[in-house]
């Protein structure tokens, strides 16, 4: 059953498709369209569509100069004064790239006290030591989260008894590497007369825990020792050369307009997805409750902070929702509330791993709670595709990913493909990744998926890292920028240009930290796809006239291989070869078609170093060649385009196989050929509707009719009735042997003469033999039928005598008839 699908591709788009199968689906890369998938849904429904990227990958040189990968290296005036005083760890992320000043304070130690009141000792005390403080500067990067702790305060005071014991220190608060200690705890010592011993203090800081008395066994008070903190400053100013042109959008979502203050758009860049940048300032929503009630909703794009405050009881409830409109439970805070107190009080930041809106849901039974929830700063990372080309500075656009705000940006993206910068030449996939390469603007460039998501050119940061299943892109330019042509994945990933040859191990696993591409030679290829043949990679050298094999070398450590043309440069001088096929059973055989319509057949065993080339001749002009199995076996087709009585037609044939029989009627040895079969003996033969007005060979019932003539009803009339019958176009294949050479001896410029010649047949008939190809005579044969065996024959010579300097044998056979050679062996004389 045939099944018609329309493409966009036109005829001059054939001979740069590249495919990559996935399953049921075909990705077909042409370079002039978007890649198109090819699905199989049943036998009979198959469906050509455009593939659809959940996200692109998008390139800084498109856009903003200066953005690096997804983080805008712009910096935008931030003024900012943070103090980080909640116990325990905290993280920051830096809105812009610049200088902050950093105030480091650990805690104060905690004293202790001891009383011996009545006992003579009197009331004995010492003071907690003091924290230490400083300040420092350091260089912080947009986008980048930074890590940090405020040094905890200590608990209990103390107060002993008759035992050494030393008070706890304060906590230590850091960031970034920089650190300030706490103070040190106070000690005491009651034996041998020993008194009291105040914590050792670590400079200015937070001061240590004291106690005072009034007199002898009592203590007045008592002074709590002061908790650590971390204050982050900084007053940067934007950049002084920094261009107020920019785009902004007319929304965040939806269909909007996108606007330049610059002539930026252009009618080529529909399709294209314009990514924006947008610092986003941190953001605090505080509301307070005593029953139930709802904060209004912050977008969070890496950190969030959430404080509670008061005595109360009930849940306190953070949702979460990725559209605004679906809320999801993301953490809960419980308190118990009695005699006027509330027995906890929340303070927690965390992260989120996509953009994400967050609100606060309380439900208070008792007391009253003040929740403070904090989005911290962020880049926010939103784009759009091009819908509509308005004018230079506006277009149409459908947003994907929700931008960050409306206000004019200049840290933009653009997507690498459109019509303008054309799309990818070429496809594969390679470790779980989908593969594109080289279109019009970025003829070197590479573009591999995130891992296992084919369709999503995304990168990633976590802590301020690319991840490693982050989409990758690679420019494979080494002295030029050579254009990829061909994608070829196997244990490695080869990329073969028009002047060199690159690799890219599989030893690993591919990353975009890991990734590195090695040019392994420098001769680059045609647009002949490459064919895997085992573990060696076969293809057509740049200027199309030579055949290399392309394999891993112990000696060099290195690709590289040999010129498989080198001893046939006949075959391909003043013509080019345009298309190639493999077939791996019966017979290791590849087959190149030629720009003047000719098949040149290159018998292929690289471990048995045999390297045998032949050409390929027909009625018409080979076009292109394919293998497909077909069962246990491969089958070759080719395209062939034929005169057929002034009229030009092209043909889908296939190189039929030997049957295993003796019966040569079963053997089709006429090209374009039909086997044609009848229940009843008749002399026409109808239906060859393809060959009106031409003429034709017949094989019939063992008789074989030369030059027969196609009538206007597609028919031939044979002088006899005939049952059986194959009909098609005659062609001929000749065999010469090389040169006489005689192992151990030098025969080159002897005079010799081959008398006779054995010829080792297989299931053969007819055919003519000589010493050349304007000398022959029929081959005789011992009986009627298909013969098998060494058959002697005379080889007839010329000139008179026999006496030549070649010692060739020609073999001609041009009816249709099998004909299996395996061996000639000559008998020959010198002299002359």
């Amino acid at each position: 059953m045939n099944v018609e699908v329309a493409t966009p591709f036109t005829e001059d788009d054939l001979e740069n498709l590249r495919f990559a199968q996935s399953a049921d689906t075909l990705f077909i890369a042409s370079g002039t369209h978007n890649v198109q998938l090819l699905q199989r849904y049943t036998d009979v429904e198959w469906r050509l569509s455009e593939m659809d990227l959940s996200s692109p990958y998008f390139d800084v040189m498109n856009g903003s100069e200066g953005l690096n990968g997804n983080v805008p290296t712009y910096n935008p005036s931030i003024k900012l004064n943070l103090k980080y005083t909640t116990q325990g760890a905290f993280i920051f992320t830096a809105p812009a790239t610049g200088n902050y000043t950093v105030t480091l304070a650990g805690s104060g130690g905690a004293g202790i006290s001891n009383s011996h009141s009545g006992d003579g000792w009197g009331q004995w005390v010492a003071n907690g030591g003091d924290a230490e403080v400083k300040t420092v500067t350091m260089k912080l990067t947009v986008g980048t989260v930074y890590k940090g702790v405020v040094g905890s305060k200590p608990t209990n005071l103390w107060y002993e008894g008759n035992y050494e014991r030393t008070a706890p220190d304060g906590g230590t608060s850091s960031f970034n590497g920089q650190s300030a200690l706490g103070g040190g705890g106070a000690r005491y010592a009651s034996s041998g007369g020993q008194g009291e011993y105040a914590g050792t203090s670590r400079g200015n800081g937070p001061k240590g825990g004291k106690f005072t008395y009034a007199g002898k066994g009592e203590i007045t008070s008592e002074k709590q020792p002061e908790g650590g903190y971390v204050i982050i400053a900084c007053d940067i100013k934007g950049d002084t050369n920094y261009s107020s042109d920019g785009l902004w959008p007319s929304g965040v979502t939806g269909p909007i307009t996108i606007n330049s203050s610059t002539r930026v758009f252009r009618s080529g860049l529909v399709g294209v997805c314009v990514k924006l940048y947008h610092n986003m300032p941190s953001q605090t929503v505080t509301q307070e409750s005593s029953g139930s009630s709802t904060t209004a909703a912050v977008l969070v794009g890496k950190s969030w902070k959430c404080v509670t405050h008061g005595k109360w009881g009930g849940t306190v409830t953070i949702e979460a929702s990725t559209d605004g409109q679906t809320w999801r439970q993301y953490r809960v805070y419980t308190s118990k509330y009695a005699d006027n107190n509330g027995d906890f009080n929340a303070s927690e930041t965390g992260t989120v791993d996509e953009y994400t809106y967050l609100r606060v849901v309380m439900n208070i039974t008792g007391g009253t709670v003040t929740v403070d929830l904090t989005r911290m700063t962020y880049t926010h990372e939103g784009y759009a595709q091009i819908t509509k080309y308005v004018s230079d500075t506006q277009v149409n656009a459908q947003v994907i990913k929700q931008f960050g705000s409306t206000a004019k940006t200049a840290l933009y993206a653009l997507s690498c493909w459109c019509p303008e910068y054309g799309y990818p030449r070429c496809v594969g996939f390679f470790q779980d990744r989908l593969i594109l390469a080289a279109n019009k603007l970025y003829p070197y460039a590479v573009w591999m998926s995130r891992t296992g998501d084919y369709y999503n050119f995304s990168v990633e940061k976590a802590d301020g890292k690319v991840t490693d299943d982050s989409a990758i892109m690679l420019s494979l330019v080494n002295r030029k920028e050579y254009a990829i042509k061909h994608i070829v994945a196997f244990t490695d990933l080869f990329f073969f240009t028009d002047g060199n040859e690159w690799i890219v191990s599989g030893s690993s696993t591919v990353t975009p930290t890991t990734v590195s591409p090695r040019v392994q030679s420098a001769r680059g290829c045609e647009n002949t796809e490459p064919i895997l043949v085992g573990g060696r990679i076969v293809y057509v050298q740049r200027r199309g006239t030579s055949v290399r094999d392309f394999a891993y070398s112990y000696d060099t450590d290195n690709y590289d291989g040999a010129d498989l043309t080198i001893l046939a440069k006949h075959l391909t001088e003043s013509r080019q070869i345009i298309d190639g096929a493999y077939q791996q059973d019966p017979n290791s055989m590849l087959y190149f078609i030629t720009s003047d319509g000719k098949m040149n057949v290159l018998t292929y065993v690289a471990n048995q170093k045999v390297y045998a080339w032949a050409d390929v001749d027909t009625n018409g002009s080979f076009e292109s060649v394919v293998n497909l199995v077909s069962g246990y076996r491969d089958t070759v087709y080719v395209e062939v385009k034929r005169e057929i009585n002034g009229t030009t037609k092209r043909f889908i044939e296939y190189f039929a196989d030997y049957p295993d029989t003796e019966d040569w009627m079963e053997y089709a040895m006429l090209d374009c050929s039909e086997q044609w079969r009848s229940q009843t003996h008749t002399n026409s033969i109808t239906g060859l509707d393809r060959f009106i007005g031409g003429k034709v060979d017949v094989l019939a019932d063992g008789e074989y009719y030369k030059d027969l003539t196609v009538d206007k009803n597609g028919d031939v009339e044979l002088p006899k009735e005939v049952s059986k019958a194959t009909v098609g176009l005659r062609y001929t294949s000749e065999v010469e042997t090389p040169n006489l050479e005689v192992s151990g001896q030098t025969v080159q410029g002897k005079y010799k003469k081959v008398s006779e010649a054995i010829l080792r047949l297989t299931r053969s008939r007819g055919g003519e033999i000589g010493n050349t190809s304007t000398f022959v005579d029929p081959i005789k044969y011992p009986y009627d039928g298909l013969y098998s065996g060494d058959l002697e024959t005379v080889v007839p010579n010329q000139p008179t005598g026999g006496y030549e300097k070649l010692g060739r044998v020609y073999i001609r056979h041009n009816e249709p008839y099998p004909f299996e050679l395996s061996g000639v062996i000559r008998v020959v004389t010198f002299g002359g």
